[in-house]
C-alpha cells in the first residue's frame, strides 16, 4: 500500500486519460505527481457506505485506488463525510455504488487488504501521512514522536495539523497518534471511534502474539 499524491494538471501533462495514468501510476512509482487542484478534466469516483463495528463507513475510490474513508460522527450521521468528500473532490463525477462499497470495507477490516490511496494535499502534509503508514498495528506514538520523525519536535503542531486534514480514516492510521500523557482525544470522526480503532488493533496484536507463543 502506498500514498499517491494526485492533481488534475498532472493527467494532461503526461497525456494520457484518467484510467491510463491511475494505471501507470500503480506500476511505476517513479512518477511524481505535486497535489494542486488546476486543470477542468473531470475524475469518476465511485463511493458507498458500509456498516463496521466502529460505526457507519463511508468510503470512495477510483479504480484500485481509496480516495476517501471517513466515518459516522456519534450519533450515526454519515452525510457529513458524503458533503466533506465533494468538496475535497470537487472537480469530479460521482457514482453511488453500495455493493461495491461494502465489498471493498469488508476487504479493508476482515481481509486486511491494504489498496493504493490516493491523496490531495501539500507536500508537507503528504510527508507527514506517509511517515504515519509507518506507525505498526496495534502501536500508538505520541504527536511528538510523530514530528520528530518529519523533522523535529518544533514540527509537532505543523504535523498535528497535518494529521487533523487526513482524509483516508484508518488505512493512514492518524488514529494511532495520541497525546504523550495517554490520553486519546482529537481524532476528525469522533473519540469514540478512535478509541474503538485502537481497541480493536490492540487486541488483534495482542492475539497474534499469543499465538505465535503457543507455535
Amino acid at each position: 500500500m502506498r500514498i499517491i499524491p494526485y492533481n488534475y494538471s498532472s493527467v494532461k501533462l503526461l497525456g494520457y486519460s484518467l484510467k491510463a495514468c491511475f494505471s501507470l501510476l500503480w506500476v511505476d512509482s517513479a512518477y511524481v505527481i505535486k497535489s494542486s487542484m488546476d486543470g477542468s478534466e473531470k475524475l469518476k469516483i465511485s463511493y458507498g457506505v458500509g456498516d463496521t463495528q466502529f460505526g457507519l463507513c463511508l468510503v470512495a475510490w477510483v479504480g484500485e485506488g481509496i480516495c476517501f474513508l471517513a466515518f459516522g460522527n456519534k450519533d450515526g450521521d454519515i452525510d457529513y463525510a458524503i458533503s466533506d468528500m465533494k468538496k475535497l473532490w470537487n472537480r469530479s463525477e460521482f457514482a453511488e455504488d453500495f455493493n461495491g462499497a461494502d465489498k471493498l470495507i469488508t476487504s479493508i477490516f476482515d481481509k486486511n487488504h491494504k489498496p493504493d490511496l490516493i491523496v490531495i494535499g501539500t507536500d508537507f502534509q503528504i510527508k507527514v501521512w506517509n511517515e504515519l503508514m509507518n506507525i505498526p498495528f496495534g502501536t500508538t506514538v505520541s504527536y511528538e514522536a510523530a514530528a520528530i520523525q518529519v523533522g523535529g519536535r518544533n514540527y509537532t503542531r505543523p504535523v498535528a495539523s497535518a494529521i487533523s486534514r487526513n482524509n483516508i480514516s484508518y488505512l493512514i492510521p492518524c488514529h494511532r497518534v495520541i497525546n504523550k500523557s495517554g490520553h486519546i482525544n482529537k481524532y476528525r470522526w469522533g473519540t469514540n471511534v478512535k478509541s474503538k480503532l485502537l481497541e480493536w488493533e490492540g487486541a488483534t496484536y495482542n492475539q497474534k502474539l499469543e499465538k505465535n507463543r503457543l507455535y
